[in-house]
């Protein structure tokens, strides 16, 4: 036994299934978001806004992979929608602007004055598409709004 070497504990083919588990875990974003479009992008954002995240940091944590920019300010105003469409996709180089149509059914304050349909802009570096600059209140389901925020009608 003294002679003997010791076995190495995995082998090469595992350490590599290992680095690239460790790598996908480290580097989501870049790994997920390269192949979008700006479109899908946009799809993403509008249904995580949908969902509230936008409305508490917590949620925020999950748009930040598709956002340029650093932060928004917190939000004390909130439109219910009973859904949106992606309209458009216009894509120029490095820069896209993408179309959503918003079915709006309240507001907080109710007479806020929304842009609808809304252009995003979306901005390409290294080879990701992310959205450029903040979208004006967050675009949430009425239904989360009034179950989760007692926000109702």
């Amino acid at each position: 036994m003294a002679g003997r070497l010791v076995q190495p504990l995995a082998s090469k083919t595992m350490k590599k299934r290992l680095i690239l588990v460790i790598t996908a875990l480290l580097f989501p974003t870049s790994m997920t978001m390269a192949a979008d479009t700006p479109a899908e992008v946009v799809r993403k954002f509008c249904e995580l806004d949908f969902q509230g995240a936008r409305l508490t940091s917590d949620g925020y944590e999950t748009i930040q992979p598709l956002i340029a920019y650093p932060a928004e300010p917190g939000w004390d105003i909130a439109i219910g929608i009973k859904g949106y469409e992606i309209k458009s996709e216009k894509i120029q180089g490095n820069k896209a602007e993408v179309i959503v149509e918003y079915d709006i059914d309240q507001s907080w304050p109710p007479d806020l004055n929304v842009c609808n349909p809304e252009v995003i802009e979306i901005v390409r570096s290294k080879d990701i598409w992310k959205i450029e600059k903040y979208i004006d209140y967050p675009r949430v389901s009425a239904e989360v709004l009034c179950t989760k925020f007692h926000k109702c009608k």
